[in-house]
């Protein structure tokens, strides 16, 4: 084990008094308690042919490392700590326990203020709470920070869709879905986002991803049907809506 070493010079002159002797002997006391509080650690004191006394100190890296270890476990606590938050957070967001969600964010960066997805899932929360200014404030660190893309690019275009600026609210459902093209979400409120733009081929071709990916999900078909209805087409869109309605009874 590779050591160092450590002196301290304790200059004295040739007319030792008591009262330099005592404070010689309360640096040993503390070095000794040092020991005790520490583990072994190496110490010699000699006294030079000109009077002048040394001390010196052995302590090997891994002792002196334990030094700093405290912190580095506190600072891996609360990491720890944070993400186990994070996951408490997620699960009060499936059972609609959204202002809980957000406190647990608020406290899991608090613990540790580098965790990005703390923003994803408060940024959600905020969006059920329907604070949409600080929903997109969190969900722009999460995506700045590549924090659940697909999730945090298809929320902050929820805050948008909700708050009528459309032109945002497309290009971040787009983006969600070149990021994950099997995420089901993006595509049923993109479609949503094409009825009140007039787009109507394009609810269509949404719609039917949408079903293509959750065939027992009824807002495709809903969806769908609206866009037959615009287009005329009365006998699609009763198929639409007699499907979706087989699907809310049987749940």
């Amino acid at each position: 084990m590779k050591e160092y070493k450590t002196y301290l010079e304790i200059s004295r002159s040739n007319k030792s008094t008591d009262h330099r002797h005592i404070r010689l002997f309360m640096i040993l006391a503390t070095i000794c308690m040092i020991v005790y509080l520490l583990g072994s650690i190496h110490f010699e004191f000699a006294i030079g042919a000109d009077g002048s006394k040394r001390l010196t100190i052995e302590m090997s890296r891994e002792q002196s490392s334990a030094l700093v270890k405290p912190d580095v476990e506190l600072s891996n606590y609360n990491a720890d700590s944070s993400t186990r938050l994070i996951e408490e957070a997620r699960r009060c967001i499936d059972t609609g326990e959204y202002r809980e969600a957000i406190d647990l964010c608020t406290e899991a960066l608090r613990l540790n203020p580098d965790n990005m997805e703390a923003y994803a899932v408060r940024g959600r929360a905020y969006d059920y709470t329907e604070e949409y200014e600080r929903a997109i404030d969190d969900l722009d660190k999460a995506i700045a920070a590549g924090a659940n893309l697909a999730v945090s690019y298809h929320a902050r275009g929820l805050a948008y869709l909700e708050t009528e600026d459309y032109t945002r609210a497309l290009n971040d459902f787009d983006a969600s879905i070149n990021v994950d093209p099997n995420f089901y979400k993006p595509y049923a409120n993109r479609a949503y986002v094409h009825i009140k733009l007039r787009q109507i081929d394009s609810v269509i071709d949404d719609c039917n991803k949408v079903i293509e990916l959750e065939p027992e999900l009824s807002m495709g078909y809903q969806n769908r049907a609206v866009a037959h209805i615009k287009q005329g087409n009365i006998y699609q869109a009763m198929g639409d809506l007699a499907t979706a309605a087989k699907i809310a009874l049987t749940k």
